[in-house]
């Protein structure tokens, strides 16, 4: 694949606009929601941070960005929270148009103040193995039903969560 030379990685402060407005929205619409023991261990309602690797600062999967980001995350992780189940679902790493992501679930119903704490870590965490931060989704089935779409629309994402043109 080839760089993608029009891609600027999104600005911290980007970030936690357009993360506290989105955070907030679903913060209106929680209460609207199944309790979370309504919800079977494989689909709780989640958190799915999306980064892309760029070790060599041209977001392609050369020499194995992808899982050199995902694993060197891990132990970054591991070594701050040892004992934190944030990696209790795992990775996926996708091919698109501009290279490689990977993405990590956390079981959370996000808030505004679960923003504030958790976006700077995640942030500087991203940059320490190799990464972009693009941003994160929530994801939550039930959601959709209450105004999800319109809660990412006023956050100013849009419903996958990337920016047209350089992510699919």
């Amino acid at each position: 694949m080839l760089p993608m030379p029009c891609y600027t990685p999104r600005s911290y402060r980007d970030l936690l606009t357009r993360s506290l407005a989105l955070a907030a929205g679903v913060e209106k619409i929680t209460p609207l929601l199944p309790d979370r023991s309504k919800y079977s261990d494989s689909r709780p309602p989640c958190v799915k941070w999306i980064f892309l690797p760029n070790r060599r600062g041209d977001l392609n999967d050369w020499e194995n960005n992808v899982q050199h980001s995902y694993w060197k995350f891990r132990e970054i992780y591991e070594e701050l929270q040892p004992h934190h189940e944030f990696l209790r679902m795992g990775y996926t790493h996708m091919g698109e148009k501009y290279g490689e992501a990977f993405w990590l679930w956390e079981d959370i119903r996000p808030t505004v103040s679960w923003v504030s704490e958790r976006l700077p870590l995640i942030y500087v965490m991203a940059h320490a193995c190799d990464c972009n931060l693009e941003g994160w989704t929530f994801e939550d089935d039930h959601a959709w039903a209450f105004g999800l779409a319109d809660v990412i629309n006023e956050a100013g994402f849009d419903p996958e969560y990337t920016r047209p043109g350089q992510m699919s």
